[in-house]
């Protein structure tokens, strides 16, 4: 009980010396931090004169999962790994967003996202060139990095 009248009796004599009143601090303001998306990292470079189209067809192998091969056609993206007798296979497009229903920008920019044309898988496209393409997988942001495979 002493040690509760001490405490109460030393926190009056504080209020006493600081004039009784507390003085009032404005609240900061709360700022809400930036997501990033694909959409607003920086753009793909443009393509080289025979488009994306044109040099994303044929073999990718995954740098970091040498066992993850990604092929290409005009129509189909097809994903094996370690050789499986039953690989991933479904049809894409070029777009300019995952979102099929939105119009293509004005901007001239060319497509710079492999959207699924079932199921709501989509790719932003890093980079490409002959050599070397990433991606990321819109949603999770992970970075994906490919070789093409040389025949």
């Amino acid at each position: 009980m002493k040690h509760a009248l001490l405490l109460i009796f030393s926190l009056l004599l504080v209020l006493m010396a600081c004039g009784g009143e507390a003085e009032q601090q404005p609240e900061p303001e709360q700022t809400t931090p930036e997501v990033t998306t694909p959409e607003s990292t920086e753009p793909a470079p443009a393509p080289e004169p025979e488009g994306y189209s044109t040099l994303l067809l044929g073999d990718w192998q995954a740098v970091d999962d040498a066992k993850v091969l990604l092929r290409f056609t005009e129509k189909e993206r097809i994903e094996s790994y370690d050789g499986s007798e039953t690989p991933m296979t479904d049809a894409y497009e070029l777009a300019y967003n995952c979102d099929a229903t939105a119009p293509p920008p004005t901007d001239g920019e060319p497509p710079a996202y492999i959207r699924l044309m079932e199921g709501d898988l989509c790719w932003y496209i890093i980079s490409i060139d002959k050599n070397e393409l990433e991606l990321s997988l819109v949603g999770r942001g992970n970075k994906l990095s490919y070789k093409r495979v040389q025949e």
